[in-house]
This record gives C-alpha cells, structure tokens and sequence, in this order.
C-alpha cells in the first residue's frame, strides 16, 4: 500500500513511500517534529550562520534581511549601505547638509545659527547684539550679515568698521551756530553762512536702526518689527521668546524664531489648525494596522504591536509575530507526545495510555479489547497474550491459541505410543508392556503370572511377550499352550 499516493500517512509537508511503510519529510527551512508528522519552521535568525549586517526577520521556511534607519539593503539581499540623505534631498536641513555614517547632520551658512530644537533649521546671527560685529559706533544687523555706520560727525573708514572724524572747519568757517535746532541737527556750512534745516538722520544707516527709523524735527526714533522689542540703546531690536509666556499658547511644542514662533505636535499626533495650537492623537492603528503583524495597541502619541497568545516577537523586531514552539521547553508539559500548532499545542499518549497531559496505562484485559482467546497479561503501555499448557499461538497471529500436538515434538518422552489430546497428550504402550507409575516408560508385563501364562506346563516370559514348552516326554500343541502326551518330542511355541 503507498500511503503517501492514497493520502493517509498525516505528512505534514512531504512524504516517502518504502516497502510496507512510509516517513514524512519537510521542506527546506522545517524540521521534523517529535511526532514524525509534523514540520517545525527553522527560525534562522536564531541560528549564527545568518550573514545578514543589521536586521535579520525570521519567516515560515526561510528568513530576509532589514537594515537600521540610514541604510538601504544592497542588491545581494544581506548587505546594507549608508544612505546619502544630502545626495537624496531627504535631509530637510534648511541650509547645508553633511552625510555621516547611517545619518547626517545639518549645518548653517556664515551669519546663521543652527537651531537646536530642530536641528535642521538655521536663524540669522543679530551680530550687532552679541557683540561680534566690530562696529566702532553703529552697527545695523542684516539677514545673514550686518553693516557698520558713524556718529554724526563721523563717517566710515574704508575697512568698513571704523568711523573716522569729519572736520567740518576745514574751510576756514569759524562761525559757531548758536541756534538750538541747529546744535540738535547736524550743522553744515554754505558760503560761511549757518543752515538750521532739520537733517533726516534716518537717510544715514537708517539712523543706526536695526528695523525701522522714524525721522522727527531736530532729532529720529527707532522702532521694531512685530516679534521684537527695542533694546535700552534705542537702536536694536532684539527678539522676542513667545514661547515663554503661556508656552505661546501651543498645546505642545512651541518653537521660537527670530522674531516670531511656530506650534507643532510630539510624534503620534497631528495639527487639529493650520497653526498648530490643537494636537490631537494619531491612531497609527488605522493605517495598516501600524505595521503589527497581529494586535496594535493604540496609546497616546503612540501604539504598541502585541502578539496573539502563543506567539512572540521575532527576534530583534517589535512589529512581526512568530508562533511559539511551546514543545521545545520541557515538551509542553506534556508526559508523552506533545504537537506544535499556530499559536498553541496539544498533548497526546502512546499508544496503550489514556489521557492527554498526563498519561495512564490502559488494562486492555480489563477491558477485553486484548481480543486473546485464553490467558491476557496487562503490561505499562501493552499487553501480551499467553496460551494454557498444551496450546500454542496460530501462526497467523499472537492472540489466537490453538492445541499444541505434542506427540509431533521431539521433545516428548513417551516410551513407545504418544496420544494427542485437546491441549493435552497421554502416552501408551505396544502389547506386551504397561504404562509405568510416570504415565511415560513402559515395563513388561509377565503374562506367565497370571494363570501362567495359559500354558499348560511351563510358562516363559520374554520382552513384550512369553512362551509356553512343555515337559519332557510332551509336544507343545498347535494352540501353543495345549501339551500332547509323547514320550520322545518336546516342543517350543511362542504364544501369539
């Protein structure tokens, strides 16, 4: 019979036909289980001889490679190589961009600053405010850059920092103005004469203002952009921290910049308004699953992946779910067989036991399943039949008992006559002889001893038999027991 052709061998992948029997197989990437049926997934990425460089994901019968965030998988599958983020525009760095091994960083241009809270994008350096502008007198900060200027009476030297003296008197003027606007206002002369026009200060440097300059009779004031506040020298504008009052009324994230502030949400959540100032939760379950191979979780601002009772994580992963082999640890508990599923198991006996978990013998003589036609003994696990004296097994079978005829053996020990019986044998004797007190030997019977043998005048026992003679002077007669009267013959006949 090929049980594999006729579908009855319980193979789980593959199976073997041989003569009288049959052995299942599995498929590359299984092992045979315990039960000779089933077939267990290899879990490659447990093994050491998995050459993948970062990440390597367990599947049924085989296993593939993953890279850490920075790397993409070569073309042999195994491999990882760096992503250049700055080569392929995914770095969001505002300005410049550098790679790095598995990342990259972002950098700003002359005249900016990286901002720490993003890391990607870069603010202008107010030069005039840290003190870094080497301005003698005024400076004005520019997006990226700054511009130095002069006091009145003052004009910028060809280094673009200095201020140097105006002589106004280096025409022989001498005439002082003793008008107060003009003393206010910057003075100069046409023809020796004192002008008192008012002077637009704010056409200079724009008046040393760092935003806006407002020209004002004898005099100007600076003012700032909204997001600023002015400084105590009257002149620069320095930034103001929205983010400090009232965290700039953002929900979560409040993000200063030069002269204004932007609200954003903490990953997992998403803007409610354009402006940011609502979060609300993502249910990164809603799209596909968050990538959990069986249960996601939602929580706020994130969600976790869970795995379905009887399954685990695969190794390194947070996402993907693989069954648990509970018959590798101490055999799921089970006292003989235990039969790996998809997320569970189950026990089961030998072959003789009754239970699942735990395994009792069954009495098959107790419960006449034995199907022995005479004597059953109940073994842990079995049972054998046995046979009464005088029987043996059919040839057929080990359970059926049938007379054993003795007298074929030659081990029987009868002297002469061996007599089959049903489960039993007797022995006999040939004439002449009786069966012995041991019901086996035969002993002679000495016929001469009773009545003599018949004869008329002597009697002489032989093996097996006798004779009668006669006197002398007689003749043993034809019936060889009778003597005839005859002085001169004898005779000898052996009695039949």
């Amino acid at each position: 019979l090929d049980e594999c052709a006729y579908g009855v061998s319980n193979c789980n992948q593959t199976c073997f036909n041989t003569v009288g029997s049959y052995y299942c197989g599995c498929e590359s990437g299984y092992s045979l289980s315990n039960d000779s049926y089933s077939c267990i997934d290899h879990d490659e990425c447990a093994q050491e001889i998995v050459i993948c460089d970062h990440v390597c994901i367990n599947d049924p019968g085989s296993f593939h490679c993953e890279c850490n965030t920075g790397y993409a998988l070569a073309a042999n599958k195994i491999s990882c190589k760096n992503i250049d983020e700055c080569q392929t525009d995914t770095d969001n760095c505002q300005q410049g961009c550098t790679d790095t091994e598995g990342s990259y960083t972002c950098y700003c241009y002359s005249g900016y600053q990286l901002n720490t809270t993003t890391n990607a994008t870069c603010y202008d350096i107010d030069e005039c405010m840290d003190g870094t502008s080497d301005c003698i007198h005024l400076c004005n900060n520019t997006i990226g850059s700054y511009v130095c200027g002069c006091d009145i009476g003052y004009q910028l030297d060809s280094d673009g920092v200095t201020c140097i003296d105006i002589n106004e008197c280096d025409s022989n003027n001498t005439e002082e103005c003793e008008d107060r606007l003009v003393r206010r206002s910057l003075p100069y002369l046409t023809n020796r004469k004192c002008i008192t026009e008012d002077i637009n200060e704010c056409s200079l440097f724009n008046g040393g203002c760092d935003h806006y300059c407002s020209n004002t009779i004898g005099s100007y004031d600076c003012s700032c952009k909204n997001g600023y506040t002015l400084s105590c020298n009257g002149h620069n504008c320095s930034d103001i921290n929205e983010c400090n009052d009232d965290n700039g009324g953002c929900s979560q994230i409040c993000t200063n910049t030069m002269g204004s502030y932007y609200c954003s949400c903490k990953i997992g959540y998403y803007n409610l308004t354009v402006t940011a100032e609502n979060c609300s939760d993502i249910n990164e379950c809603e799209d596909n699953n968050g990538g959990c191979s069986q249960t996601c979780i939602n929580a706020p601002g994130s969600f976790n992946c869970e795995c379905y009772d009887g399954y685990d994580f695969i190794n390194g992963s947070t996402t993907d779910c693989t069954d648990i082999d509970e018959c590798l640890t101490n055999n799921g508990s089970c006292q003989h067989v235990c039969t790996n599923t998809n997320g569970s198991y189950y026990c089961t006996c030998n072959p003789g036991y009754n239970g699942s978990i735990f395994c009792s013998d069954i009495d098959e003589c107790e419960l006449d399943t034995d199907n022995c036609t005479q004597q059953c003994t109940n073994t842990d696990g079995s049972y054998y039949c046995s046979c009464y004296t005088g029987y043996i097994f059919d040839s057929s079978n080990n359970h059926t008992c049938i007379d054993d005829d003795e007298c074929s053996h030659s081990r029987v020990v009868c002297d002469q006559i061996c007599i089959n019986e049903v489960g039993s044998f007797q022995c006999g004797c040939n004439t002449g002889y009786t069966l012995g007190d041991n019901g086996i030997t035969c002993k002679d019977v000495d016929e001469c001893l009773l009545y003599n043998g018949r004869c008329q005048h002597n009697c002489t026992n032989d093996y097996g038999s006798y004779y009668c003679n006669c006197k002398e002077g007689f003749t043993l007669s034809i019936d060889g027991f009778s003597c005839e009267g005859s002085s001169k013959n004898t005779g000898r006949n052996e009695a039949q």
